[in-house]
């Protein structure tokens, strides 16, 4: 399949996750080994998704921890242009943690630094994130032993 050029990418819906989508997000964050077992229907109000005929074709959300929020996740199928629908999540997130009140936005950037890094977040040591934040599952991962934690206030 090939990539899906940028305008018709723009267009494409961004739109709160249903229970509906459960399925679909956990196949998409277990396709890059992204912690996914805890993940309820229940859990997915801070979760955001685009979808086409066929299911989940990427996702992106927040997970409130301590007065902070941790990016559990976005991720785009090979198919749908990364970069500009991971943008596009990952500005949808930032909207809910601002709604929620919350001060930073931290993620564990195993796989996606340069993203990251392109969209707002810096690097930042284990050690100034809230002790809170530091006990959840994410930080003890595996993928997440060597990784780098980035945060975007």
């Amino acid at each position: 399949m090939s990539l899906i050029t940028s305008p018709a990418v723009q267009k494409l819906v961004i739109d709160g996750a249903r229970r509906s989508d459960l399925t679909g997000i956990r196949w998409l964050l277990a396709v890059e080994s992204l912690p996914n077992d805890d993940l309820t229907a229940d859990s997915l109000d801070h979760f955001f998704v685009c979808r086409d005929d066929i299911g989940v074709l990427a996702v992106g959300g927040i997970e409130p921890v301590a007065g902070v929020a941790l990016l559990r996740a976005i991720v785009v199928t090979n198919s749908y242009g990364g970069r500009v629908l991971g943008r596009r999540l990952v500005s949808a997130t930032e909207e809910r943690a601002t709604e929620l009140g919350l001060r930073a936005i931290y993620v564990v950037a195993s796989a996606a630094e340069l993203f990251f890094e392109q969209v707002g977040f810096r690097h930042t040591s284990a050690e100034k994130a809230p002790p809170e934040l530091r006990a959840h599952r994410a930080f003890r991962a595996p993928r997440a032993v060597h990784a780098p934690l980035m945060v975007k206030p």
